[in-house]
């Protein structure tokens, strides 16, 4: 599993698991657990296709738009940035209607 001090061994962990396809809602936490380990290691590129594939499971869940706002963030990329931004505050401000 990820640990703090040894993020390339979790890679391997992670990733391996993936080669099969995954269908299960449990998946989208794998895929965005090895989505912050790539962006620990700088793989950002990377990082950002593990969180796409979280969001295939889970399309509006916001801590995962906000690592993927984050990768933007740390790459300079702020019209994406701002537009990740927007989503998670239009999924929030739902949220607390329906509330």
């Amino acid at each position: 599993m990820y640990r703090e001090r040894q993020p390339s061994q979790s890679r391997g962990t992670f990733a391996s698991g993936f080669e099969a396809g995954t269908e299960e809602c449990k998946e989208c936490y794998a895929f965005s657990n090895l989505g912050l380990v790539q962006r620990r290691l700088g793989e950002y590129d990377k990082a950002l296709e593990s969180y796409s594939f979280a969001l295939n499971f889970a399309p509006l869940a916001v801590p995962i738009l906000l690592d993927r706002a984050a990768i933007y963030m740390e790459m300079g990329k702020q019209i994406a940035l701002i537009l990740i931004i927007a989503r998670c505050l239009t999924r929030i401000s739902r949220t607390k209607k329906r509330c």
